[in-house]
């Protein structure tokens, strides 16, 4: 979605978005501030969320819970948030390996 009409979205629908009543673009800022603080100007809010499905999936939580937690309607969408370490690769690997 382009960005202005991602922005138009946000605007009309803000309260399912942000159901305190926080707006949208004080939260953004409110982030970006705390990531500039602790030394990491490029802290968005999409960062984050990549973040945390990174974060579950490298603690082993299955692509379907994750999917949900994120409220995805497609495993597809949640696979691009996701990034599989390195070590995950090499797990998985062995496993192979090792079976019968």
């Amino acid at each position: 979605m382009p960005k202005n009409q991602y922005t138009e979205w946000l605007r009309e629908n803000r309260q399912k978005v942000l159901p305190l009543g926080v707006h949208y673009q004080t939260l953004y800022q409110t982030i970006q501030s705390i990531g500039k603080r602790a030394g990491d100007p490029t802290v968005t809010p999409h960062r984050l969320k990549h973040t945390y499905g990174t974060m579950l999936s490298r603690r082993g939580i299955s692509i379907q819970i994750i999917q949900e937690l994120m409220r995805h309607s497609s495993p597809t969408t949640t696979m691009g948030y996701v990034r599989i370490a390195d070590k995950q690769k090499v797990m998985a690997t062995n496993k192979l390996l090792v079976m019968p």
